[in-house]
């Protein structure tokens, strides 16, 4: 899922079943319009986002960078990835280990590595990315870093003050692991830390990725980027990316149909997803899910969603089922439940799913609940216990993923169990704006975490500390209501911090995270509602990769859209030169060939919001002259 939006929460090892289907579409395709696949290269791929032309930095560290581009010039150390793949894929690295108190990690890269204007790269460049990372705050242990340093050309120790059993982990889902170019931001000031933020990396680029370009000009359209001949898999099958920005889905569709582009990616509710690709054919799609859940957001530091009672009420009076058959037809998509797990998840952990609260709808519950804090029914009309009328404003934004359909059901549920409901539609700007303070908002609607990360911890923490739109931390050390915990927050942060005691996904770190899920369920921070889906669309005339052998658009990797993945990147070419691929699983449906692959996938944008609050940490300076 790539919703451009930032996320940076702790992912552990994962057990979960990501099963591999075969799946009609009803509907989505039987018509006339082709993909115009006609406009076949066998030197340049072309591929499209939804973006403004003109990029504002292509520095990682710069939170304005352009994450589609930065992605594709820099490498990551490893990518964190679902099954079957490990849990942890490596790209520039070769392994890492660590002491037997978790106190001294050791990195290792691949030896032989290069940048694209044919340097090495080496450990100087990992030392100092992960030093940069470190007096940003892009890690949760940045405060217990004690030493970073070079062992040798291809290693790097990190040590920390007092035990940390997922570093590595913690490491490439909280930063994605790019490692930067020592000799260009070896220059850059880091003091005052804006310095390092402005930098925008916009001349004598050097990068790694299978795609590169030496210097930017603001506003090109296409961007062009030429093959790394120095790629550390070798030279791409292609010699040319150009990559489109388009104002909107519907301008990147048109071109999509056009042949302009070779691949369209999407994503949100089926209602807003599947009719983009009515009466194409030539294509195959990809349903690739889940990328995040739909959900409803409380803000508890305002009356009355202060109380746990009055967020269990709505939960009552809320369909769920029927809210998702409106908007995810002719099939409903799987829900989340409310520990803010998905099923394997909660399989993960060892959680028995019944015990965590189900809300079913039941208006006489919510009834109980409402009149147990003071609330009244007048006329049909739920009130206030001081007789006015309990209103509910509901805030919402329009990205495209289906967020106004889901108002409108909930709008509509909501009114006709008693409640006086109004709805507010702002720009995606003044909605986070807003929905992250503590004050003039009372309701969310809007896409976040749950599936999102492929651990159940994971997404516990996502939700515990905010990340996306929703800013959970907010929520701290809120006082308990006519004798409710109001969203328990001390009792499920404790238990996840013990978890994280142990490596991720072992029995000891289960079993704390098995205890916290259903507290979070207990209190209802948030309704989830269904999963959101990807969509890849990509043209029949070029080779994607081998589903069998998990590469190319099939790689199960966490970090970006299927499509511009290093590997499907430095693997696509014209379906002539790769007859014998293995290709893609098709059938026969409404006169066009179609595939649909489930997987999951998360969002590739980082958060930032933990920058510049951890001191520099005490790091040896290596003798760049001697690595780099």
């Amino acid at each position: 899922m790539d919703s451009g939006k930032p996320r940076r929460v702790l992912k552990s090892s994962v057990t979960l079943s990501v099963v591999i289907v075969i799946l009609v579409l009803s509907g989505i395709l039987g018509g006339v319009m082709p993909h115009a696949s006609a406009q076949v290269s066998s030197t340049t791929i072309s591929l499209g986002v939804v973006q403004s032309p003109v990029i504002s930095a292509l520095n990682y560290l710069n939170p304005a960078e352009n994450y589609y581009v930065t992605s594709e010039l820099y490498l990551p150390f490893a990518a964190y990835a679902f099954p079957p793949a490990p849990d942890l894929e490596p790209i520039l690295a070769k392994g890492w280990s660590s002491s037997n108190n978790n106190t001294a990690w050791v990195l290792n890269l691949k030896s032989g590595l290069k940048w694209d204007d044919g340097s090495p790269l080496n450990a100087t460049d990992l030392w100092y990315t992960l030093y940069l990372e470190n007096l940003t705050g892009g890690f949760s242990f940045a405060g217990l870093t004690k030493d970073i340093k070079i062992l040798n050309s291809t290693a790097v120790e990190y040590d920390v003050t007092s035990p940390v059993p997922n570093l590595v982990y913690f490491y490439c889902q909280q930063t994605n692991s790019y490692i930067l170019p020592y000799k260009t931001f070896k220059s850059v000031p880091t003091n005052p830390l804006t310095s390092l933020y402005n930098f925008t990396n916009f001349n004598n680029i050097i990068a790694s990725g299978p795609f590169v370009t030496t210097n930017y000009v603001q506003g090109a359209n296409p961007l062009v980027l030429t093959a790394n001949q120095y790629y550390y898999k070798g030279p791409p099958a292609m010699k040319e990316l150009d990559l489109y920005s388009y104002a909107s889905l519907s301008s990147q569709l048109a071109g999509y149909r056009a042949g302009q582009t070779s691949a369209l990616w999407a994503y949100g509710a089926s209602t807003t997803v599947t009719p983009l690709f009515q009466n194409v054919t030539g294509q195959h799609l990809f349903e690739i899910v889940p990328g995040a859940d739909m959900g409803i957001y409380f803000n508890m530091a305002e009356y009355p969603f202060n109380l746990t009672q009055v967020r269990q009420a709505l939960a009552y009076s809320l369909n769920r089922t029927a809210l998702n058959a409106v908007v995810n037809p002719p099939a409903n998509q799987p829900e989340a439940d409310y520990d803010n797990l998905i099923p394997s998840l909660e399989n993960q952990i060892g959680l028995n799913g019944a015990t965590v609260p189900t809300y079913s709808y039941n208006l006489a519950q919510a009834s109980q609940l409402l009149t147990s804090v003071g609330f009244k029914k007048v006329n049909g009309i739920w009130s206030y216990p001081n007789g006015t009328a309990f209103t509910i404003n509901i805030l919402t934004s329009d990205q495209g993923y289906g967020e106004v359909a889901t108002t409108q059901v909930l709008n509509s549920q909501w009114k006709n169990a008693g409640f006086d409901v109004s709805v507010s539609l702002l720009s995606f700007a003044s909605y986070l704006t807003t929905e992250e303070s503590t004050s003039n908002w009372q309701v969310g609607v809007e896409i976040d975490n749950p599936g999102y990360y492929p651990s159940a911890l994971g997404n516990l923490l996502a939700l515990l500390t905010g990340s996306g739109d929703y800013s959970g931390a907010m929520n701290l050390n809120l006082p308990a209501s006519h004798g409710m915990p109001n969203y328990n927050y001390t009792a499920i942060n404790n238990l996840l911090q013990l978890a994280q005691q142990y490596p991720l996904n072992t029995p000891q770190s289960n079993a704390y995270a098995r205890e916290a899920a259903p507290l979070v369920g207990q209190t209802v921070p948030i309704i989830p509602l269904f999963l959101i889906y990807n969509y890849q669309s990509v043209s029949d005339s070029y080779y994607w990769g081998n589903q069998t052998s998990l590469t190319g658009i099939f790689d199960r990797q966490a970090l970006m859209q299927p499509q511009l993945w290093y590997d499907t990147l430095w693997s696509v070419k014209p379906v002539s030169t790769s007859a014998a691929s293995g290709g893609f699983p098709t059938m026969i449906y409404g006169g066009a060939v179609i595939a649909v692959v489930v997987i999951v996938i998360v969002a590739v944008f980082a958060l930032r919001r933990g920058r510049g609050k951890t001191p520099a940490p005490k790091a040896t300076a290596p003798a760049p002259s001697a690595q780099s």
